[in-house]
């Protein structure tokens, strides 16, 4: 027994820092707040440059999340008006509640202006 809860305590100070939602399959799913919000943001730069970066793990699993709309919430920065980019601007947020698909939204596939002096 006391194996036992030596692993749990293991368990419970690894996941210490860590937010979570759960999946449509019962499980939870845990992720690092400040590294799934680096993710995002370069995920958008890379985006912007034109090319077509892979969607970061913890926002692919938004579309097997059992509430979605409560796990947009728990990776949404505490303060979106300081943000360079929002979740909303980026994905688009309605197709994936109705398709539980996450789809990269027109707008955002644009490049941005290069504003750099020749």
């Amino acid at each position: 027994m006391p194996l036992r809860s030596w692993v749990r305590r293991l368990e419970k100070r690894s996941k210490e820092g860590l937010e979570s939602f759960e999946l449509t399959d019962g499980s939870t799913y845990y992720y690092d707040p400040n590294e799934a919000y680096v993710g995002f943001i370069l995920f958008c730069y890379d985006l912007g440059s034109g090319s077509s970066p892979e969607i970061p793990e913890v926002f692919r699993r938004l579309e097997k999340a059992a509430d979605i709309p409560a796990a947009l919430d728990g990776l949404r920065p505490d303060r979106p008006d300081l943000a360079p980019h929002t979740i909303e601007g980026v994905f688009d947020i309605e197709h994936l509640l109705e398709q539980r698909e996450l789809v990269v939204r027109a707008e955002a596939l644009e490049p941005v202006e290069d504003l750099s002096e020749p």
